[in-house]
């Protein structure tokens, strides 16, 4: 499902079985209890509340049952009457997200899902996050609004799954089982288990549902909760992409492209990616972008290539905004205008892309956003530059408390160095520390780091490691990388090679080479550090 590039390999598959899978909530062959129902409007005295409470438990019951297409007329009734029923217009959500008893539409799905958000519905939550991480044709990605979408539902705990559970469990909805996976899969009100989600991804693909289909193909070329299995990922990725799957049609041009499980064949990789894009797939749009830029297996055509960059870059794609705006930067198939590639490096920025542009007019206003930007990441120029700026008010209100802000961690690392003044950890340390406490990421890692070493105060691994934590969430790649290094050696922690993993992988995602690298190590799979750094697109999705 993410795009993690390096996975651990899983639990060997057929380790689950009925009985290591939690129990129901409810015994009953049919359908749950009345207590196990999510929480619905308020049952209060009024006709109309009481009206909207039927049409859902009935549309819930019919839904449950498999008479889909009845089920939605009465979800639509307590949707749409009256104020609306926050668990009706989530479960409509669902229905259109997977074609149940309506035509499939992500757009709708997307719709009704906000709505239901805003009454307060856990699952909604989960499936916003979903759709807002991944993306789906006609829904934008948007990995910052994930991240809230998914506070929310972990926020809302057992309340996030507790429909999908029993729809899945108890009633064996293949389109449940696939998304309570995605919960297991990514941490979304469960606790993370990759062994889980592979187990209800399985359930679905054994019950035909092209998404389940595709993202067993996933797990197997990944080695995702099972061992990695080049052939069964492409006999899995064919048959979603057979089914209409355009994340798996994606796939299996990738595959084509690679050589992953099947032989090169850029022809074969063209057509599966023109068909996924044709279904308006942002990871295809992006890879079609990259073949023509560089005039793999199609004549080179930049004007081609700045055309689908700008598709998948508007649909929310990190990699796609990036490489559009080096178009638009640089004139590459498109009219040349610096202050707009500039927009589209910074919603890739926002994201967590790492990789930065450079182009607006001499403005003092414009020039301090972006230094800003730069000095929120981790350049030493700009945030010794971004002090300068307050301190004299160019470009911004001056502010001194603002310049002392960053003035405390660029003091603390000349007196660690010794630049200018005489070496002096003690005072450096109270000053990172002074700058920590105010969510300077830099001042975090610096000192995370005195911590580490024991210099200018007692060592301590375990506070270093929360250190590194906190600038690790707020995006600094330098924090992640080292927090790899610690979960993998088992300093200030005990060792947890899969923690080790995940933080690299975050790293690398964020151009960290050094992490890529040790990656590349611990997985002994070049080929995937060659996707992240010398590709333009990134490899498979789910």
């Amino acid at each position: 499902m993410p795009f993690n590039f390096f996975k651990r390999r899983g639990a060997i598959e057929g380790n689950l079985n009925e009985e290591s899978v939690p129990e129901p909530i409810s015994q009953h062959p049919r359908r749950g209890s009345k207590e196990d129902q999510l929480p619905l409007v308020p049952i209060v005295d009024g006709d109309k509340l009481i009206k909207l409470q039927e049409w859902f438990e009935i549309g819930n019951e019919l839904l449950l049952n498999g008479n889909n297409a009845e089920a939605v007329e009465y979800l639509s009734k307590a949707a749409k009457e009256f104020d609306g029923h926050g668990m009706a217009c989530a479960l409509l959500g669902f229905c259109f997200e997977f074609g149940l008893g309506v035509a499939h539409n992500y757009k709708e799905a997307e719709r009704y899902y906000l709505v239901a958000a805003e009454k307060q519905s856990a699952l909604a939550y989960a499936r916003l996050s979903f759709l807002r991480y991944y993306g789906r044709p006609a829904v934008s990605i948007d990995r910052v609004e994930a991240e809230e979408w998914k506070a929310k539902a972990n926020e809302a705990g057992a309340e996030t799954v507790r429909w999908l559970r029993t729809a899945a469990v108890e009633y064996n909805i293949a389109s449940a089982h696939y998304a309570y996976g995605v919960c297991f899969h990514d941490g979304t009100g469960v606790e993370k288990n990759l062994d889980l989600a592979f187990y209800y991804y399985k359930r679905s693909a054994d019950l035909q549902e092209p998404r389940g289909l595709g993202v067993v193909g996933y797990c197997y070329g990944e080695g995702l909760g099972v061992p990695k299995d080049e052939d069964k990922a492409i006999y899995y990725y064919s048959l979603a992409a057979n089914k209409g799957e355009s994340v798996s049609m994606y796939n299996l041009g990738y595959c084509y492209e690679q050589g992953l499980g099947v032989q090169k064949n850029m022809k074969e990789a063209i057509y599966w990616y023109r068909k996924s894009a044709s279904y308006g797939n942002c990871y295809a749009q992006n890879a079609l972008g990259y073949i023509h830029e560089e005039g793999q297996g199609v004549e080179r055509n930049e004007f081609l290539a700045a055309k689908y960059y700008k598709l998948s870059a508007e649909q929310g794609y990190p990699w796609a905004q990036c490489n559009y705006a080096y178009c638009v930067q640089n004139g590459l198939g498109t009219e040349k205008n610096d202050v707009l590639g500039s927009f589209w490096y910074h919603k890739a920025a926002v994201q967590g892309h790492s990789r930065n542009g450079i182009g607006t007019e001499v403005n003092e206003g414009k020039a301090f956003y972006w230094i800003e930007q730069c000095a929120k990441g981790e350049s030493d120029v700009a945030q010794n530059t971004l002090g300068h700026l307050y301190e004299e008010g160019i470009g911004c209100k001056q502010d001194y408390a603002k310049a002392a802000y960053w003035a405390q961690t660029n003091l603390g690392i000349l007196l660690t160095e010794g630049l200018g003044v005489e070496q002096n950890f003690e005072e450096a340390f109270k000053l990172f520390q002074l700058a920590a406490e105010q969510k300077h990421s830099r001042a975090q890692i610096r000192l995370a780091d005195l911590l580490l070493e024991g210099k200018g105060c007692e060592q301590n691994a375990e506070e270093a490691i929360y250190w590194y934590g906190e600038a690790a969430m707020q995006g600094s790649s330098v924090a992640m990388y080292t927090l790899g290094k610690l979960h993998e050696e088992g300093i200030g922690c005990t060792a947890d090679l899969a923690t080790a993993i995940e933080w690299y992988e975050r790293a690398a995602l964020r151009g960290d080479t050094s992490a890529s690298d040790r990656l590349v190590v611990l997985v002994a799979n070049s080929t995937l550090l060659d996707n992240i750094i010398s590709f333009g697109h990134a490899a498979r999705a789910a």
